[in-house]
């Protein structure tokens, strides 16, 4: 009587994301988040969505890969976001993704996610949002979602720092 039992073969392959050496970064600014995104996506020809999780000192706990999309769109759901946050510990998290066109400007696909990613973060899960960025191989040309007023505005008497972002709500030079 022979037992002989097949043996599947499985084949992996282990990606290289390019990740970065993030032990003792601490993201204190807006173009401190945007310098590390920029790094990571920098060169991608298709959008890729990436989680930066914090500890409560602002300190990278891990930069984390959520979703491979097409030249001009990527989709994901809350529960691929905020699953690997949860498992990393993250008490705070940055949320972004790139623009292989170099066209910093969101889509409304881009604002509803980061409000609806901001609103699960802050109101279901107490994982604190800080922002969502969007970059461009282009070192002069993101978006801060909430340096927008649009959708974040701030008291007349406080200064929103935006040097950094590209102006959304003016045409750029040569523009008309």
């Amino acid at each position: 009587m022979s037992d002989n039992v097949p043996i599947q073969r499985i084949k992996m392959k282990i990606v290289d994301y390019g990740l970065l050496e993030v032990k003792d970064i601490v993201v204190r600014t807006g173009s401190a988040a945007v310098d590390v995104f920029h790094r990571y996506l920098e060169g991608e020809g298709c959008e890729h969505l990436v989680v930066i999780g914090l500890n409560s000192k602002n300190r990278i706990l891990a930069i984390l890969p959520i979703a491979v999309g097409s030249v001009d769109m990527v989709i994901s759901k809350p529960a691929h976001i905020f699953q690997p946050l949860i498992a990393k510990f993250a008490v705070k998290f940055l949320i972004g993704h790139n623009h292989p066109s170099c066209d910093p400007r969101p889509s409304t696909q881009d604002i509803q996610l980061f409000k609806k990613i901001r609103r699960c973060g802050n109101e279901d899960l107490d994982i604190e949002f800080l922002d969502g960025i969007i970059v461009t191989d282009d070192k002069e040309k993101s978006y801060s979602f909430m340096a927008d007023e649009r959708y974040n505005p701030l008291p007349d008497h406080l200064a929103r720092n935006t040097s950094h972002y590209l102006s959304i709500n003016e045409p750029e030079a040569g523009e008309a």
